[in-house]
């Protein structure tokens, strides 16, 4: 292998442990009950039915449009994630909460998109890219928008989240993985990057500010990781603290 792919996901998994990354890039090991694990599926219900209703009226270009976001479309789409994923409840009290909060959740992604004036941006959601970073480094993704504003050319990248406590917010690494990547695609400036966190715990926007300093570091980190991967050190000096040192 010449080359090592990171992706957004395949980034915060070596951050975590090395090891683990071993075991699922190289192992292609996976935990054999999680896809059939009920009792987890429902915890990502939430987020997967906003992202895919975000997703369809972003794709449809009308900002305006925002009687789309009535009850019938959102139990189209609801029960479009719940016959792929199969969740358990363990009572109709705990369906109704999920699905107050997801319907809660979907209307502050579109209160805080919708705050952006949407009319001042062409829209791209989810741009995916393969880019070759540096000798030995390539980086793929797809960040869930893209916004160029109609007339400074400047561009936003925005992600959406469905963190549930401030403590599980992510770095701003994944959002620069997304930046370089789309710098070297699409030949684009970005002035800024930030996730849209729309859980109705938390909601809100958390923006980072686009410096070269910050690309130039991670660039490294991502250089020193993908020398380790190529000479098979999955060392926990990644991060004594959470890897599982297998």
């Amino acid at each position: 292998m010449k080359n090592v792919i990171w992706s957004p996901s395949s980034w915060a998994l070596w951050k975590t442990c090395p090891e683990k990354y071993r075991l699922k890039k190289f192992e292609r090991w996976s935990d054999p009950y999680r896809k059939t694990d009920k009792t987890l599926a429902k915890l990502a219900v939430p987020g997967l039915v906003v992202d895919k209703i975000m997703k369809y009226w972003l794709y449809r270009n009308d900002p305006d449009d925002i009687d789309f976001f009535d009850h019938l479309t959102f139990a189209m789409f609801w029960e479009s994630v719940i016959d792929a994923k199969k969740p358990f409840w363990s009572s109709d009290a705990e369906l109704e909460v999920v699905w107050d909060e997801t319907w809660q959740g979907l209307q502050n992604a579109v209160k805080l998109l919708r705050s952006l004036d949407l009319h001042k941006y062409h829209t791209f959601p989810q741009v995916w890219f393969h880019e070759k970073l540096t000798e030995g480094v390539e980086i793929t993704g797809a960040p869930d928008l893209m916004l160029r504003n109609k007339e400074t050319g400047e561009c936003l990248i925005i992600d959406f989240k469905n963190s549930h406590s401030r403590n599980n917010r992510l770095t701003g690494q994944r959002l620069y993985l997304y930046l370089m990547g789309l710098e070297k695609a699409t030949g684009e400036e970005f002035s800024k990057v930030g996730y849209l966190y729309f859980n109705p715990r938390i909601n809100g926007w958390h923006w980072y500010n686009v410096y070269d300093s910050h690309k130039e570091a991670l660039t490294r980190k991502l250089e020193a990781a993908t020398q380790d991967v190529l000479d098979r050190k999955f060392e926990y000096k990644w991060n004594a603290f959470s890897c599982s040192r297998f």
